[in-house]
């Protein structure tokens, strides 16, 4: 997958934070293949705290607009109200885990994303390209 060069990566400086937050999670733990997901997150999401980050978690969005339970999703977590993040510990990702954070981007009109796994041994996130078409928010990124 090409990565878009980076000056014209959407919100660039809050997933460069979020980045910097997951590696220094990563270094924190050691060995983190074996850590349960909600342990890895929490500290994950103190850390982009010390970044200075508003860190939403578990953020439900109506799909349907009837608030029914089956028109909802659960996006793992939202940083700044502008960043989807989706959190792994998985040995390899595939089309399929991109495509959820896609999902959710499109869905809640997010600009920008970003698949953290923590279970592969090169630990590299990957940015998840904007949806073809999606309902924008009213939202920005700062740059």
């Amino acid at each position: 997958m090409n990565e878009p060069r980076k000056s014209n990566l959407p919100c660039r400086e809050i997933t460069d934070k979020i980045i910097r937050a997951f590696y220094k999670t990563s270094d924190g733990l050691g060995t983190v293949r074996g850590t349960p997901i909600k342990e890895f997150r929490s500290r994950m999401v103190a850390q982009c705290r010390r970044e200075g980050l508003r860190v939403e978690l578990d953020k439900v969005i109506d799909t349907g607009g009837r608030k029914h339970p089956e028109d909802m999703i659960t996006i793992d977590m939202v940083v700044e109200g502008l960043v989807v993040v989706v959190l792994k510990n998985i040995l390899l990702v595939g089309p399929r885990h991109l495509a959820s954070g896609t999902y959710w981007m499109e869905i809640g009109g997010y600009p920008a994303g970003l698949l953290l796994n923590y279970g592969e041994k090169e630990k590299k996130p990957r940015r998840i390209p904007q949806p073809n078409s999606y309902r924008k928010g009213p939202w920005k990124c700062p740059e």
